[in-house]
């Protein structure tokens, strides 16, 4: 397949993008608290059941957006891929790194899923390789990286493995966003993404009884705050993500992690979830930014010509 031309970022694009990012900011916020009172993979099944909830609701309002039995039936291995690499699998390693790390560190090395993406997508043949593209790609995951090497704290070996795991979630979630686009264009998203979180659930269940045991008894907090990652932040992300996806591409749909970095850490501030922000990683968030931002948006250093040549 060649090399796809650069989709622009209408205002439609960016709007819902802007959207992502609000709610993407404060689920992983609110997933802090949880993963630290729920198992990982129970956690994820409760913040993956009120998705589901959600999601059927908008089917029962919505006929004409359901997956046929024949659909799903067709498309099962890609969709059973798919819940995989964006659901079971992603949430599942961002809850256990969410035990040893801050929200703002997950989101720094989440903020390397554009640059893994377009590396995914060039290697097949979705994206073309320029300068610009290239050079983001190094800066961005530099930047992530060194947003967790902050030389005046060192991490611990807990700490690092919660790093580590991050990383795994996001080359799990550029790899679903490439198979998105390439697998389901043109596909209802809502069914899509309701048949992925029910497919999770039915994955996750006996991995979580045999790792983790009985469902774990938890507290009314903890219950409501699964609730509103799952129905209220994330199931409303899944449609927008993939509709993104199927308006501008994977590559574009990573755009909250453009300023995710920046956002997060200013709400741990806030919150007082950290009691002191490094200048080095407001550093490392900046050049992140930047990094992501010359990946994402290719034409971000032709305005000056453009003006110059019109005044030519």
């Amino acid at each position: 397949m060649s090399a796809d031309k650069t989709t622009p970022i209408s205002g439609q694009i960016l709007t819902l993008g802007l959207i992502i990012l609000t709610f993407y900011s404060a689920a992983w916020i609110i997933a802090k608290f949880v993963a630290v009172s729920a198992p990982p993979v129970w956690a994820t099944i409760g913040r993956l059941i009120a998705s589901a909830a959600f999601l059927l609701g908008v089917l029962a309002l919505m006929p004409s957006t359901r997956l046929s039995w024949v659909e799903i039936r067709r498309r099962r291995r890609d969709l059973f891929v798919l819940s995989l690499l964006g659901t079971s699998g992603y949430l599942t390693l961002t809850f256990i790194s969410l035990r040893s790390i801050q929200p703002s560190q997950l989101v720094a090395v989440l903020a390397m899923v554009p640059a893994l993406t377009f590396i995914i997508a060039w290697l097949r043949g979705l994206e073309a390789a320029t300068p610009q593209k290239v050079t983001g790609v190094v800066i961005a995951t530099a930047a992530a990286v060194g947003f967790n090497i902050d030389p005046l704290t060192q991490l611990d070996s807990g700490a690092w493995i919660g790093v580590t795991t991050a990383g795994l979630a996001a080359v799990s979630y550029a790899f679903f966003g490439v198979r998105f686009k390439e697998t389901l264009p043109g596909m209802p998203v809502v069914g899509v993404s309701t048949v992925m979180i029910v497919m999770g659930i039915m994955t996750l269940l006996p991995l979580a009884l045999l790792t983790e045991g009985p469902p774990p008894q938890v507290s009314g907090e903890t219950i409501a705050a699964l609730t509103l990652i799952g129905a209220g932040l994330s199931a409303p992300v899944y449609l927008l993500y993939g509709k993104i996806i199927q308006l501008g591409g994977a590559l574009i749909a990573s755009l909250a992690g453009v300023i995710g970095p920046f956002t997060v850490l200013i709400a741990e501030a806030l919150i007082g979830l950290r009691a002191t922000v490094f200048a080095w990683e407001w550093i490392c968030a900046l050049v992140c930014t930047f990094g992501v931002a010359l990946i994402v948006f290719p034409n971000l250093f032709s305005f000056k010509t453009k003006i110059e040549s019109r005044h030519a």
